[in-house]
């Protein structure tokens, strides 16, 4: 059996151009024609061909207006074999139900046909063969027309099948069509109708964009900041929002470390002032549903609202990654009445499902850089990076005309802790090293694992004598504290500056590492400088 959208197109092709559109947007179209009846005090004969799907009481409230003022409404329809079906038609004085158990033979087929002496339009859809599913919903070629002869046409056709399929309900239907072919099209109500179909056409082809220049975004790069930022300026524009926010979610720490905004006409951060609810509260929320959440002020209490919260409303949806909330994507906007559609929320949806690849993705990213970046076992830099670092500290230096020291130093005695204690032992003697040179380094210094148990902390804008005084904290941090198993450690440790010292990156690790011997050398546990190698070794030559 041909769909009505297939003859149709056989017999039209010069004047019908399919559209390809989501389920959704079909629904709307026909929502567009069922008001146009609804808002003209139209008294017309209405076709359609539908499953019965939907909210059940919606869908029915809405079946039983339109049957209240059409002149005649004869609905195509599957039977009672159906399993997709969500509720039954309500049987009505006007209306006529065409049942058929071959109406899902064809694929996903709907239409709706409007007459009335100064109005005619006609839409048919079926779902696209060479397509799967699109993001909401499967995808559906469509036509629509308010040309009579088109519309004619397809009544013709469903005259044919009425006599072929229901053939008690021939003469019925027949009659119907020719009662209510118009004399003349009102122009005014076309149009009102086709700027309807224009914005929506135009809604759907935005928000696709919105979704495709994000994927995009996501392909391209593995900056988690750009991409964050895309999809804020890219929903806040589609959706006109006051704001636009996505907050990523540390778990571990419950809390939103990353804020990406939208603000539109100086709207203020949401550190300034937050949604309805408070970031917290609204972590929570989605934590506990999972899905979408829809803040009305006018709805809410002064006990829920937090006293830095925004009146104005907003919807948000988790960003869920492995069954948890890795953040949220939320939308606020001017009006204090405003009411999110379905199209909108899908599209929020849709754009937090892609970021939550995103998140992960920049998370593996972020460790496997990590993993070539650090030593395993401390954390530190490792010897490789370490040298990348040092090098371009050195052209800092040489740039700013400042000073550069190097601390090296050594862990005392880690063989002797191995062989008495374990090797175990011996890794948290190191780790101990680690901790200490943290707790005692600034933030614009830099800590490395050198290899086995030496180490190096990297000091900008030092000179010897800062070095001598950082080195002798360090020295102090690590003894201080015991070790588990056994006991107090202690590190000997060279300092070396440049450029006093050494005019390369090699120069400089040698003169320290010289001075690092020095100081093992001379009993351990304690700080020489290069100044001191460079005496020391003088001595020896005498």
């Amino acid at each position: 059996m041909y769909s009505l959208f297939d003859v149709l197109l056989q017999q039209h092709a010069d004047q019908l151009t399919p559209m390809r559109s989501n389920e959704h947007a079909i629904v709307r179209l026909n929502r567009y024609f069922e008001d146009a009846v609804l808002k003209n005090n139209l008294s017309p004969f209405i076709v359609q061909g539908r499953c019965p799907q939907g909210a059940p009481e919606k869908e029915i409230a809405r079946y039983r207006k339109l049957a209240g003022i059409a002149r005649r409404f004869f609905i195509f329809t599957c039977d009672e074999t159906c399993q997709s079906k969500k509720w039954e038609f309500p049987p009505l004085p006007n209306v006529t139900l065409l049942k058929s158990p071959l109406f899902h033979q064809v694929d996903k087929e709907s239409f709706t046909i409007i007459m009335d002496p100064r109005f005619a339009a006609l839409q048919a859809s079926q779902q696209a063969k060479d397509a799967g599913n699109f993001e909401h919903g499967a995808v559906c070629n469509t036509v629509w027309t308010f040309e009579p002869n088109v519309v004619y046409s397809g009544l013709e056709y469903l005259m044919a099948r009425t006599s072929a399929l229901h053939p008690d309900l021939a003469a019925k239907f027949n009659e119907a069509v020719m009662a209510a072919t118009p004399n003349v099209t009102s122009t005014q109500l076309t149009l009102a109708v086709t700027t309807k179909l224009a914005q929506l056409l135009q809604s759907q082809t935005e928000r696709e964009m919105a979704v495709n220049h994000i994927s995009s975004a996501i392909r391209s790069s593995l900056d988690l900041t750009s991409v964050l930022q895309t999809a804020v300026d890219e929903i806040g524009r589609t959706l006109n929002a006051r704001r636009c926010v996505i907050m990523t979610w540390k778990a571990g720490d419950e809390r939103f470390d990353n804020i990406s905004e939208f603000l539109s006409r100086g709207a203020p951060s949401i550190k300034e002032q937050e949604l309805c609810w408070t970031n917290n509260d609204l972590a929570r929320k989605m934590s506990e549903t999972m899905g979408p959440v829809v803040c009305d002020p006018n709805l809410m209490d002064d006990v829920e609202r937090s006293p830095n919260a925004s009146l104005l409303p907003s919807v948000a949806v988790p960003i869920i990654y492995d069954d948890k909330l890795a953040g949220i994507l939320a939308v606020e906007d001017y009006s204090s009445d405003r009411i999110w559609d379905y199209d909108e929320i899908r599209l929020m949806e849709t754009v937090a499902d892609q970021l939550s690849v995103a998140i992960n993705h920049a998370y593996l990213f972020h460790k496997v850089k990590e993993l070539a970046t650090t030593d395993g076992l401390t954390g530190l830099l490792n010897h490789r990076h370490f040298q990348e670092r040092l090098q371009h500290e050195i052209n800092i230096s040489i740039r700013f005309d400042k000073p550069l020291s190097l601390i090296l130093l050594d862990l005392d005695h880690l063989k002797r802790i191995n062989d008495t204690y374990g090797h175990r032992a011996g890794d948290a003697a190191i780790k101990h090293i680690a901790r200490a040179m943290l707790s005692v380094l600034r933030n614009i210094d830099v800590a490395a694992r050198y290899g086995g148990e030496e180490f190096v902390a990297i000091l900008p804008s030092t000179d010897i004598e800062g070095a001598r005084t950082v080195g002798e904290r360090l020295r102090q941090a690590i003894s201080a504290e015991p070790v588990a198993e056994v006991g107090t450690v202690t590190a000997s440790i060279g300092i070396a500056t440049f450029p006093i010292h050494a005019s390369t990156r090699e120069e400089l690790i040698e003169v320290a590492d010289r001075a690092m011997y020095v100081a093992k050398n001379s009993g351990r546990n304690r700080v020489c400088t290069a100044e001191i190698e460079s005496a020391t070794l003088a001595e020896a030559n005498l």
